[in-house]
């Protein structure tokens, strides 16, 4: 048996367990319910290089109103 913390991109952390051999995971929380009635950021895995080429990857979190064919704000 194994214990983790998992979460989706639009959800938060809950802890699960599972057999290690056949994953299949049981949530023994629901920290999320809570927040249901809120419209919840989306995070996504992001990937660059750097100027000498080393790749880098971070978390790209977008606001809960986030809107792709609006015009790009720069906040730095």
């Amino acid at each position: 048996m194994l214990a983790a913390v998992g979460a989706m991109p639009d959800h938060f952390a809950e802890v699960l367990v599972s057999s290690a051999k056949d994953f299949a995971p049981k949530y023994l929380s629901d920290m999320g319910d809570q927040w249901k009635n809120f419209k919840l950021t989306t995070r996504e895995v992001v990937e660059w290089k750097s100027a000498d080429g080393t790749a880098i990857e971070g978390i790209l979190t977008k606001p809960a109103d986030f809107d792709p064919s609006a015009s790009i704000h720069y906040w730095w």
